[in-house]
């Protein structure tokens, strides 16, 4: 019976050694993503039409912002603890390709593209933060859930502002 409690102590520090490398992974797919997204706001901006849209994208953008800084922070709490995230100097081009609608679709039809875009990418992001919150205790790093929490919150609270302006356009 001790060889088997040796192997699952094993077990553990592989489930412990693929937790953090999800976390990291997704952690930096969250942050490059948001940051790609954030990068091509002006332009993304002035291919929307409507005033109100055009609006609506920007000030996503300032809560992406916000979410971006805190992203940085949580880099900074589980740095201090040893674990690395690897940087990537460059946008991710499709994301920010995607977000922009064609200039063939009208007006409407464009604007209504662009913020069901932002919604799938919001999507995914809030897919991330819940795997995220899910595997933040393996760090052990203080205050890391509280602000993943923090970011889910406000990406929730986006994706129904996006929910509620997408509506109008059906």
């Amino acid at each position: 019976m001790g060889n088997f409690s040796k192997k699952e102590g094993k077990s553990d520090e592989s489930r412990e050694s693929t937790a953090k490398e999800l976390f990291l992974k997704t952690l930096a797919d969250v942050y490059f993503i948001k940051s790609s997204a954030v990068s091509s706001l002006g332009s993304i901006a002035s291919r929307v039409v409507n005033t109100d849209c055009k609006l609506l994208v920007l000030q996503l953008g300032t809560a992406m912002n916000g979410q971006i800084l805190r992203l940085k922070l949580i880099t900074s709490l589980i740095a201090n603890n040893g674990i690395i995230l690897e940087p990537r100097s460059q946008p991710y081009d499709e994301i920010v390709n995607y977000l922009k609608a064609s200039d063939q679709e009208g007006a409407m039809a464009k604007d209504a593209i662009i913020l069901s875009r932002f919604l799938v990418v919001n999507s995914t992001e809030i897919s991330s933060f819940k795997l995220l919150i899910k595997v933040a205790p393996v760090l052990k790093t203080k205050m890391v859930r509280h602000h993943l929490k923090i970011c889910l919150t406000e990406a929730t609270v986006e994706k129904t502002i996006l929910e509620t302006k997408l509506s109008t356009y059906i």
